[in-house]
């Protein structure tokens, strides 16, 4: 996402942040989410391997948010 201006997505949009290394989302609907005071409305996750029991084996992959938010 290198020289890439989030703000500018369109609403519903998904991008990849390289700098980060996080997965974002910026929300089509946003009238039940609930962020902290002065986040912005946009949601950040980070790809986390899931070891196995053997050395430099994956099991699977897990999205753990960067972002603190609740949507109800």
């Amino acid at each position: 996402m290198r020289n890439f201006d989030v703000g500018s997505l369109p609403r519903g949009s998904w991008f990849y942040d390289e700098d980060r290394g996080e997965v974002g989302y910026v929300p089509r609907h946003s009238l039940y989410l609930s962020l902290p005071f002065g986040e912005s409305a946009i949601l950040r996750w980070r790809v986390q391997a899931l070891r196995s029991s053997s050395p430099r084996e994956v099991e699977g992959l897990m999205l753990v948010s960067s972002t603190p938010y609740r949507w109800f």
